[in-house]
């Protein structure tokens, strides 16, 4: 289960992933000679595959010393700076007003 915000209703409540965090081909390109589902598979499969037990290693160390663990860690940082500056600019905002990102 998951612990969500509605900040538009103004409420919270718990739900399962499928209901409220789903989404599928999120990372859809369209690059000529490739499948359109290449960067999904290649972000979803492998990374997310060692995200996991990297942070998990993190925390139980209270350590960032393993550079393979901190370059997954540095690594997922960096992609979700680049989501929300996709988000900013897609919504028309700026750093200094929050986005209204679907």
């Amino acid at each position: 289960m998951l612990f969500v915000t509605d900040l538009k209703l103004r409420r919270s409540f718990e739900a399962s992933p499928a209901d409220v965090a789903l989404e599928t081909n999120f990372h859809t390109v369209v690059i000529p000679g490739q499948p359109p589902d290449e960067l999904e598979k290649l972000l979803g499969a492998e990374f997310e595959t060692e995200l996991g037990p990297a942070l998990r290693l993190i925390v139980d160390a209270r350590s960032l010393a393993d550079e393979q663990d901190s370059g997954f860690l540095f690594y997922f940082m960096a992609l979700l700076t680049i989501k929300i500056l996709g988000c900013v600019r897609a919504s028309g905002s700026s750093w200094a007003t929050p986005p209204k990102c679907r």
